[in-house]
């Protein structure tokens, strides 16, 4: 079927074809074809199995050619006070939506728990949106989009979700459904407003065992509009609100078929929560329940924000009884030196960065940690947390303190079990100390190196606490503060600190300095060179694992060792 505006069309209105399309009752595939010569005011319900519905066509004949202008068709939902777009299902027969080619804007749903975008409700619809915008449109679910039930699934290419606004879920409310997201897409400048406990999740809302992956996204700012950007929250989760069950892949790999790829990063970024006099957390992500997991994996979660008001705090990520990881893949990453980050994100209060509390498990590998800012803490762990902290560069957090009390780890509570191995810790501007504890965790600080130019306390114990930790093979700036085995007071000797090249010198004491026994590598090094390479022109302390984030590996290499080293030797 042909609609649009000239005399080659079948009819004026998308309805009519879709209605025409209804009345057939075969099983065939059925495409609509819209020109967009004319800007379509209607309110659209799709519940034909095998339907598709394409824009983009300048007229009719050349939508009977499939000839695509490149000027997406305009669809105006102001019309009545109803979404957009709305795919049912009311059999037991599976159905295959496609819509492409489309700008749609002006839906609004505030009474019935939906979106005033797009909606896919019931059960087993799978429905592809492409190379489409979804702005303007106000719901109470998801203002962009609304996905609900086990069974459904919505893959979202080269499509962005701007300016939309909801109660929760200010982009897009997903319960219980899955959703892809890939190409160039984006969820961004959306806005979740408070109304009764409501205002969560500015960019999405994820709740019930949602599936979410997101393999989009952009090392640029925000005005690039893709990943999950420029988003706001009246109460929590600027970009990302995440609880009961919800399973999060943040994937800026090229993984299986053509999701993702390896030239930009996922990004979570520019996210705030912000709406004064409310207890704002996650300006990035905020996530609770105990099965509900957040997995990234060359991701930057870089300047989001909370604002001041009632507990303001965790600028980056809010973990409630729930699991994070962030991590590399031996692969080839967009960004070789930095492929995840976690930087420049801002608390005005407390924890700038993360803030993990009551029974959460925190990951946390070959991440680049810098510019973050808080009064208090830059990463604060709660009661019972279980954290592998490993693999990383801190530089250039802090700064922000006004009464000489931040620390760049706050390990607070008990039954705690926390790893800080084979980290670069260097150039914070911390005024209290680099670890500081309150409570007994139990605590193992191993293979790090630590070079802070103000000559921070590098452990402080509040008073009352029994210190259960263990320092080991470390190569750091003091050890007043603390006590432990194979403790090198030594500058490092990076290779071009000035310009954060924190990889290590020849002669640097911290080459082939640790051993394994008390614990043992589990990620490669930055560079995704295998760790315990042992050195033979140097002397081997405790074993031949390296202190800090980089395993060295000299200039001259064997053939073997080049292909290992990616050609980087």
């Amino acid at each position: 079927y042909m609609v649009g505006d000239d005399i080659a069309c079948q009819f004026g209105l998308i309805k009519e074809a879709i209605d025409a399309a209804n009345l057939l009752t075969n099983a065939n595939t059925y495409e609509i074809r819209v020109a967009n010569n004319k800007t379509y005011v209607e309110n659209l319900t799709i519940n034909r199995a095998n339907l598709s519905i394409k824009g983009g066509y300048a007229n009719c004949s050349d939508a009977n050619g499939d000839i695509v202008s490149g000027t997406n068709t305009q669809l105006d939902a102001s019309g009545a006070a109803l979404p957009a777009i709305t795919f049912r299902n009311f059999t037991a027969t599976k159905h295959f939506n496609n819509i492409s080619n489309f700008d749609i804007s002006g839906g609004t749903n505030v009474g019935s728990n939906l979106s005033g975008g797009v909606n896919v409700r019931d059960n087993n619809i799978e429905v592809n949106i492409e190379s489409s915008v979804i702005f303007n449109n106000v719901g109470t679910k998801g203002g962009g989009l609304f996905v609900e039930g086990s069974l459904n699934k919505v893959y979202i290419k080269d499509t962005l979700m701007l300016l939309n606004e909801a109660s929760d879920g200010g982009g897009l409310y997903c319960d219980a459904a899955d959703v892809f997201i890939y190409g160039d897409s984006g969820i961004s400048i959306n806005n979740a407003v408070e109304a009764g406990n409501s205002g969560n999740g500015g960019g999405v809302y994820l709740t019930n065992g949602c599936g979410f992956n997101l393999f989009s996204g952009t090392s640029g700012g925000i005005l690039d509009f893709r990943g999950i950007s420029g988003n706001t929250a009246d109460r929590n989760g600027g970009g990302i609100y995440a609880d009961t069950g919800a399973q999060v892949l943040l994937m800026g790999y090229l993984f299986i078929g053509n999701f993702g790829n390896n030239d930009q990063p996922v990004n979570i970024t520019g996210n705030k929560a912000n709406k004064s006099g409310f207890a704002r957390v996650g300006g990035g992500i905020y996530a609770k329940d105990s099965s509900t997991n957040i997995n990234a994996y060359a991701a930057i979660i870089n300047n989001n924000e909370t604002l001041p008001g009632n507990s303001s705090s965790a600028g980056a990520v809010y973990l409630l009884e729930a699991n994070f990881s962030i991590s590399q893949i031996n692969s080839t990453c967009w960004n070789q030196q930095k492929c995840n980050q976690i930087s420049g994100n801002k608390s005005v209060l407390s924890n700038a960065g993360i803030m993990a509390l009551t029974g959460s498990n925190v990951v946390i590998k070959n991440t680049w940690i810098s510019g973050h800012s808080s009064e208090t803490n830059v990463f604060f762990f709660g009661e019972a947390i279980n954290a592998v902290i490993e693999g990383n560069v801190f530089t250039g957090n802090g700064g922000a303190s006004i009464d000489g009390n931040n620390s760049l780890l706050f390990f607070n509570g008990d039954a705690g079990n926390l790893s800080v191995a084979y980290n670069t810790f260097v150039n914070n501007q911390i005024n209290s100390s680099i670890f500081r504890l309150f409570n007994t965790p139990t605590l193992i600080v191993h293979g790090n190196i630590i070079k802070e130019s103000n000559n921070v306390d590098i452990l402080q114990v509040a008073s009352g606490t029994a210190l259960n930790a263990q320092f080991d093979c470390l190569v750091v700036h003091e050890d007043q503060s603390f006590s432990g085995s194979t403790i090198f007071i030594r500058d490092p000797d990076f290779v071009d600190e000035a310009n954060e090249d924190f990889h290590l010198n020849s002669t640097s004491p911290a080459i082939d300095l640790c051993g394994n026994s008390l614990y043992s590598a589990t990620t490669n090094d930055t560079d995704r060179e295998e760790r315990a390479r042992d050195n033979v022109l140097t002397n081997n302390v405790d074993g031949v694992y390296d202190a800090g984030m980089d395993e060295y590996y000299p200039n001259t290499v064997t053939s073997h060792e080049i292909f290992a080293d990616s050609f980087e030797g």
